[in-house]
């Protein structure tokens, strides 16, 4: 089994839905990173600010992969790029 990453975003594009190629049983789909406006959550209270943004989409084959299991993995994914520390990953 496999597993293949789709780069839409390297063409603008913010979304789209990636499509699975046999024999692989996930795809994950990366948009473009724009700048939108978010809820950033601070101590004193919640303010709308600026903030880059990029839209993940992932398909897999249900009859190999749960529901849930692909939840979490795109849940992992998007922790491990909100929090990644690009000074120590070179």
């Amino acid at each position: 089994s496999t597993f293949s990453i789709s780069n839409f975003g390297v063409f603008n594009v913010t979304m789209g839905t990636p499509i699975i190629n046999q024999p692989n049983v996930g795809i994950l789909g990366v948009g473009a990173v724009k700048k939108r406006p978010a809820v950033i959550e601070t101590n004193e209270g919640d303010t709308i600010g600026i903030k880059s943004m990029m839209i993940l989409s992932l398909g897999f084959d249900h009859r190999l992969i749960d529901g849930a299991g692909g939840s979490k993995f795109i849940e992992m994914v998007r922790e491990n790029i909100e929090t990644m520390n690009l000074e120590n990953l070179f």
